[in-house]
């Protein structure tokens, strides 16, 4: 069994308050004769952060007034996958419905709340939701659990031999062809079979892999570098518990696009010790498209998603506005390909939490973890242009993003608006704890632990963000596998009097860079430079500012358990 171990922290070396002086002088470094517990203090916070989350209770009653996250008007509904019937009314907790099929069919309105029931799983995607409709739990224990892992794998009689080599090799061929699967988790979570990615040739699939430079040459400034290898074949291209899926896509012209058009094919997976269904108790696959797909003025609360790839939360930046997502887990998503671009190796793979839900969203209390991609993401592309910004950027909006735990994700806080649709009254990023950017659980992916392994928070990094105030007050930022904080020049400069950085607290190891920007050459400081409380200060104009640097990682590669 493979685990890995989440080594004690060592004492801080250096702990620094950042003070908005009108002199510019230099911050004022702790006492040495003070206490320095490192980042002990901030580990308990992030446990209790943890279980105040996954334990917390629906709170969501009937009124005659809707407010948002904490009352609806209209009809519940109830669902229980495991003793539930769709032929109910589902309209009382004694006679649910079962399936979110049902929910889907259902004749919702503005104001109505289904609940579904806790520790059920729908393996069923919530593709449409109604816009005014709140979306939460009803009954005992964990969250309700949606995945897009279409069965339990654990079955001797889903998986065939397909190879067998003198060398103890094992090649097993699961029953049935699947659609792009992102990842498999064993035994639940305690073990993960790695991935191996192929770029389809129009022939025929070759290895392929990306690595990524912290310090990027200046003329490849995204850092990645593209490596494909021979032919893929499963009885030679996969290592122990590592799989490959290999759709045929004979005769498609590129680009492309796995996501629009579903693409099943063969699943091989490698295990040594034996059929996979006897080896393992559980065996999950991450598969494609996203569990919930939002809506205006809907509410997601108290919902768990796990076993998923591209995104858990997908909302289009344009038309999904007034979003509100709390109390809710979100983890074990692995990054998937989502097109081939062009007929040489450039393939599109994508994977993150809450995607897309920006236009006056509030996003709160909420833990996501353990996700190859980031953990809350806006972003916006060329097909995404907001329909009433054709003549400018849309204004009057607001963003709030607060009192979440994000953990082990590529990135955990990222903004970029890099088309300059946008343009915000307000953002408030506010006592969100995020730790461990780029340290993701589990076997490396595509050649690193994690697609994007750049920030705990990224304002702007690679693009605009434009907001008359944003206010960064009260978080812990704590260690990245690159930068603690990555923004953009422009998205702290933009405006002289909104930008309001206060009562942070940023954490990193003396080994890895502070940030704060990803690309260019300007205040980018590695964690242990002298510079770097000026400069931050310099560059956030930040009040009340703490930065903690830990000695050096002596394994810096190596992941933190999942809880």
């Amino acid at each position: 069994m493979r685990k890995w171990i989440l080594a004690l922290l060592l004492p801080a070396v250096i702990i620094s308050a950042l003070t908005p002086a009108a002199g510019a002088a230099e911050a004022a470094v702790a006492d040495s004769s003070s206490p320095v517990s490192g980042a002990a203090e901030y580990e308990a916070a992030a446990a209790a952060r943890r279980q105040e989350i996954l334990s917390s209770g629906t709170e969501i009653v009937k009124s005659d007034v809707f407010i948002p996250g904490e009352t609806y008007t209209g009809q519940a509904y109830y669902v229980s996958f495991s003793t539930g019937s769709d032929g109910n009314s589902g309209t009382s907790p004694d006679s649910p419905w079962q399936t979110v099929w049902q929910v889907i069919n259902a004749d919702l309105r503005p104001g109505d709340a289904v609940f579904f029931r806790r520790g059920d799983m729908w393996r069923q995607q919530l593709y449409q939701t109604v816009p005014g409709v709140t979306y939460s739990a009803y009954g005992e224990g964990g969250k309700p659990i949606f995945t897009t892992s279409p069965e339990n794998g654990a079955d001797a009689g889903k998986w065939e031999l397909y190879e067998q080599g003198d060398d103890g090799r094992k090649i097993w061929k699961f029953y049935q062809d699947l659609d792009m699967v992102g990842g498999i988790y064993l035994n639940g979570t305690e073990l993960e079979a790695g991935r191996v990615y192929g770029y389809w040739t129009g022939e025929h699939y070759v290895d392929l892999a990306y690595s990524y430079d912290s310090a990027p040459d200046p003329d490849n400034t995204s850092g990645w570098t593209l490596q494909v290898g021979g032919e893929q074949r499963p009885e030679t291209s996969l290592e122990d518990l590592q799989f490959c899926c290999m759709p045929d896509l004979t005769g498609r012209d590129y680009p492309i696009d796995l996501l629009g058009d579903k693409c099943p094919g063969p699943l091989y997976l490698r295990c040594d010790a034996g059929n996979p269904g006897e080896v393992f108790d559980s065996i999950e696959f991450c598969g494609s498209y996203w569990p919930i797909a939002v809506s205006s003025d809907c509410v997601f609360d108290n919902l768990a998603i796990r076993y998923w790839s591209v995104f858990a939360f997908w909302g289009h930046p344009d038309t999904d506005k007034n979003v509100v997502i709390q109390n809710c887990e979100v983890a074990y998503g692995r990054q998937n390909t989502v097109g081939f671009n062009q007929p040489e190796p450039d393939c599109a793979v994508i994977n993150d939490a809450i995607y897309g839900v920006v236009q006056n969203a509030v996003i709160r209390h909420n833990y996501i973890h353990d996700n190859d991609g980031s953990g809350i993401t806006f972003e916006t592309h060329p097909d995404s242009r907001p329909q009433d910004g054709d003549d400018g950027p849309v204004t009057g909006l607001s963003f709030t993003c607060t009192d979440n735990l994000i953990e082990r994700c590529g990135a955990c806080i990222q903004l970029n608006d890099g088309n300059d649709w946008f343009d915000f009254d307000r953002i408030t990023i506010s006592d969100n704890i995020a730790s461990d950017a780029g340290f993701n659980y589990g076997t490396d992916s595509m050649g690193v632990n994690s697609f994007c392994p750049f920030a705990d928070l990224s304002l702007g990094a690679w693009g605009r963000l434009s907001a008359k105030t944003l206010e960064v007050s009260g978080n812990i930022f704590m260690r990245s596998r690159r930068y603690v904080l990555a923004c953009g020049y422009d998205s702290v400069y933009q405006t002289d009097n909104g930008v309001s950085f206060h009562d942070n607290v940023y954490i990193q190891t003396a080994d890895r860079l502070f940030g704060p920007n990803c690309y260019g050459d300007w205040f980018v400081y590695a964690a242990s430079d002298p510079l770097l409380r000026s400069g931050l200060r310099e560059y956030t104009r930040g009040k009340n500012e703490t930065v903690v640097i830990l000695p050096a990682d002596p394994a810096p590669d190596s992941a933190p358990v999942s809880p």
